[in-house]
């Protein structure tokens, strides 16, 4: 992630927000460095974003547990229990789809995709406004570090609460985490933005539910969709230029030609032809 997200959001929520701590029940295998409670902050008149608070290492739950009991209310013990549930949750989806793509990729180069470090729910203040702008309702790549990071929503009970707990949000990354393992080289924007939403869909069972339910994304990203909502056809889609935004639209229409290309088969053996396709540079 060399530039995060716009912050646009007034406020911003997580499950960690009210918690005094949080620590895992178990890490699993998939799973590299984990961290919570980072905070930068961009200020007037400075360049770019300072760190205020380091990213801290979350812990496993054996200490922790017993200390929560004896130090905190009930409520605060209430919200940590959900914290910890919400953050397990996330944790066994990410550690899903990266065994499954890890498995074609296995199967792809011989070699075992290592494991992806998980930064949730960092705090991203833009000071130069009032009132203050946070980065949310965002999941983002790091490709230096191996990292996702899991933005705040802003509100965790609206609809945008939903890209940080969906599958296909946790299998995105995953394979962009992917691209990477399978190529030093750094494709074109929207090569690897039709390659990490072809990827996802497919480590996901192939369900355009998963995505038509997430705001912002609708048939727009569905790869089985053959035209945006706009009414513009995929299938001919030639595309629009630079900048994030149309990489997710090109990446869009690409996703669908690679998908619709594709042999009749199942979800597992799409994904090894997909990678395949990849590593001999015919996507």
């Amino acid at each position: 992630m060399d530039v995060p997200p716009a912050a646009t959001s007034e406020s911003w929520e997580s499950p960690f927000k009210k918690t005094k701590g949080v620590c895992l029940s178990s890490l699993p295998a998939a799973m590299g460095r984990l961290t919570w409670g980072h905070h930068v902050i961009l200020e007037p008149g400075l360049p770019g974003w300072r760190e205020l608070q380091p990213a801290l290492p979350m812990p496993i739950c054996a200490a922790g547990v017993a200390m929560t009991q004896s130090t905190e209310s009930d409520d605060t013990r209430d919200s940590t229990d959900s914290a910890r549930a919400i953050l397990d949750s996330i944790l066994i989806s990410i550690a899903r789809v990266h065994g499954i793509v890890g498995a074609a990729a296995v199967d792809s180069t011989g070699r075992t995709m290592p494991p992806v470090n998980v930064d949730f729910f960092p705090v991203y203040e833009d000071t130069r406004h009032k009132p203050h702008r946070f980065v949310t309702d965002n999941a983002t790549y790091d490709r230096h570090t191996g990292t996702i990071t899991l933005f705040p929503s802003r509100s965790m009970d609206g609809p945008h609460a939903k890209i940080w707990r969906s599958p296909f949000i946790h299998a995105h990354e995953i394979a962009h985490h992917a691209i990477k393992f399978l190529s030093d080289e750094n494709p074109d924007p929207s090569t690897e933005e039709a390659l990490a939403d072809a990827i996802a869909f497919l480590a996901t069972g192939g369900n355009p539910a998963l995505i038509q339910e997430l705001p912002g994304f609708g048939v727009d990203r569905d790869p089985t969709m053959p035209w945006f909502s706009d009414g513009t056809s995929k299938a001919s889609w030639t595309g629009t230029g630079r900048g994030w935004r149309d990489a997710h639209r090109d990446g869009a229409a690409k996703a669908f030609r690679i998908l619709r290309e594709l042999p009749d088969a199942d979800h597992q053996t799409k994904l090894r032809l997909v990678m395949a396709k990849f590593l001999s540079r015919e996507i």
